[in-house]
């Protein structure tokens, strides 16, 4: 695990220059998502539906407890609902790799989440399965240094996630991996805009 000179407490945001992010935690829950051209209202969680109150302008009266409020959402414990990783082995089960999910999912203590997020850059490891050793590698499109014209090379709107995988049982295990995204089409931003 690198040691980084300092940890992101909140995620890594992962994306490309321009093109939007998703914020990836420490606790493995996804949240900050600004894919859908709604930078100004990212979607948090499934409240990003309907904001909980109205668009009040940087400076207007309310707008400070208002940004009070939505960073408070950003830290929800699921993140976004529907969007998760799993790992699953005859030996261990079906696990979501994060702390918190639906009381029907096994989750992954936090204490079994050693995370090194330094952007562009998180380095996960997942301890606590019996049978197999979990490492993963996120990223976005971001480049540095980028000398593409106009740059293109950072500015992809995608997210990377490379995952290693190795069988530490006596005997050979199918090891299956899951991903799920919740559909952002209609959530975040502001109604009316």
């Amino acid at each position: 695990m690198p040691d980084y000179h300092r940890q992101l407490d909140s995620g890594v945001p992962l994306g490309g220059s321009g093109a939007g992010k998703v914020e990836f935690c420490k606790d493995g829950r996804f949240t900050n998502v600004t894919t859908n051209n709604n930078r100004d209202c990212p979607i948090i969680d499934s409240g990003a539906r309907i904001p909980p109150i109205p668009r009040i302008l940087e400076g207007d009266e309310g707008s400070v407890e208002e940004n009070i409020y939505r960073r408070r959402m950003m830290f929800s414990a699921e993140g976004i609902p529907g969007t998760w990783m799993a790992v699953h082995t005859p030996i261990d089960g079906a696990r979501v790799l994060k702390s918190v999910s639906r009381k029907a999912f096994t989750t992954t203590p936090l204490s079994d989440i050693r995370y090194g997020g330094r952007f562009p850059v998180a380095r996960v490891q997942y301890s606590g399965l019996s049978s197999v050793q979990v490492k993963l590698d996120a990223f976005g499109s971001f480049v540095l240094p980028d000398d593409s014209d106009g740059y293109q090379n950072s500015s992809m709107p995608l997210a990377l996630f490379v995952f290693e995988l190795k069988n530490i049982h006596t005997s050979s295990i199918p090891i299956s991996l899951a991903f799920s995204w919740q559909n952002p089409n209609c959530i975040g931003g502001y109604a009316g805009t």
